[in-house]
């Protein structure tokens, strides 16, 4: 009489949790929400911590028209994007391209972001780290648990 044990299951496990680890696709969706989230904040005036943006200058906001949305021609929000530098490691950031007047939307962004020239600091492009934990959550903790479960 014998009593058999069988570890092919927990090795699969694994292996499936090496896998899921491995693939940069968690990344990407973590910092294509990340990017959601900064536009959507951005739109409705308020920077990365949900506060309102300082307002306009009477000026520019006769010029405008609206509220504070860091939105003129709408090419330096439409330059936001996202890049999955390996499964560990997402960057979140702002196309160096050129926009009305000639203008680097990343360096028209830094002004925005640090207070530089005669913008006053409307700091968009961060995250909270309150965030970060739910993201990682939602795209990390979540299916790895989804994994662990699926080999019981």
């Amino acid at each position: 009489m014998s009593v058999q044990v069988n570890i092919n299951a927990p090795k699969r496990m694994i292996q499936d949790v090496k896998n899921f680890y491995d693939s940069p696709k968690w990344m990407g969706n973590i910092t294509k929400d990340i990017k959601k989230r900064i536009v959507k904040n951005t739109a409705s005036g308020k920077d990365w911590r949900s506060r309102k943006f300082r307002p306009y200058s009477q000026a520019y906001a006769a010029k405008k028209g609206s509220g504070v949305d860091l939105r003129d021609t709408g090419a330096m929000m439409d330059a936001v994007s996202t890049k999955v530098v390996n499964s560990l490691t997402g960057v979140v950031f702002v196309k160096a391209v050129m926009g009305k007047g000639g203008i680097n939307r990343a360096v028209l962004a830094e002004y925005h972001n640090f207070g530089q020239g005669f913008n006053p600091v409307r700091e968009f492009m961060n995250i909270p780290e309150s965030v970060v934990k739910k993201l990682v959550k939602q795209f990390i903790d979540d299916p790895v648990q989804r994994i662990v479960n699926r080999h019981r």
